[in-house]
């Protein structure tokens, strides 16, 4: 059992003896090479070798199980419960923009249906004092055209007045002067029925 210890110990003391004597290159080359030789078959890579094939299914299988375990109980529900979060804050966000809207739309109405409540009653007011106003000037109108005629007459039976005066003034101007001239022109002086009645002849 303790032969094969000083068996690698020379074969190593006899490798280290011939680097130390062959140059630099042969000493690499040949090292790699004794190393080949001596460890190339013997060990290869574990994953790939049957012998270690159950435990590391074993162990593959054990993983995916945490893994899926962990995943299932921990993070796929911490990542539903955050989108189903969202999902409702976004369906609160929707109804909410949706009764602000609707809400905005009832407001809009209402301002329209009181504009047009406004516009009616001033359109309205605005023809009733047309109206009074149409009264009122037709009334002042009439008003004035009566006044008008009132006086109108009034002046036309002064002017008559008047003219009928000044007809009479002439009359008695014309009867006097044609008696002064008939006494100038004849020598006798006629009587004041004679100059009348000749004067109201002369004129008609």
């Amino acid at each position: 059992m303790n032969d094969p210890a000083p068996e690698h110990g020379e074969e190593a003391a006899t490798s280290h003896e011939v680097a130390q004597d062959a140059p630099h290159g042969e000493l690499q080359t040949g090292t790699i090479a004794e190393h080949g030789d001596g460890h190339g078959e013997a060990s290869s890579f574990s994953p790939f070798d049957m012998t270690y094939a159950s435990p590391h299914i074993f162990w593959l299988i054990l993983s995916f199980g945490l893994l899926f375990l962990v995943l299932w109980k921990i993070i796929l529900p911490r990542l539903a419960s955050t989108i189903e979060e969202r999902n409702d804050r976004v369906a609160a966000d929707l109804d909410q923009a949706a009764r602000m809207k609707s809400d905005a739309e009832i407001a809009e109405q209402a301002y329209e249906t009181a504009l047009a409540d406004s516009k009616a009653k001033a359109h309205a007011i605005a023809a009733e004092n047309r109206a009074k106003l149409d009264a009122e000037v037709s009334a002042e109108m009439d008003q004035a055209e009566a006044r008008f005629a009132k006086k109108a007459a009034e002046a036309e039976v002064q002017i008559r007045a008047a003219t009928d005066k000044a007809l009479s003034h002439v009359e008695e101007v014309a009867i006097s002067a044609t008696g002064l001239i008939v006494a100038k022109l004849g020598g006798t002086t006629p009587t004041a029925a004679q100059i009348r009645k000749a004067v109201q002849s002369a004129s008609t």
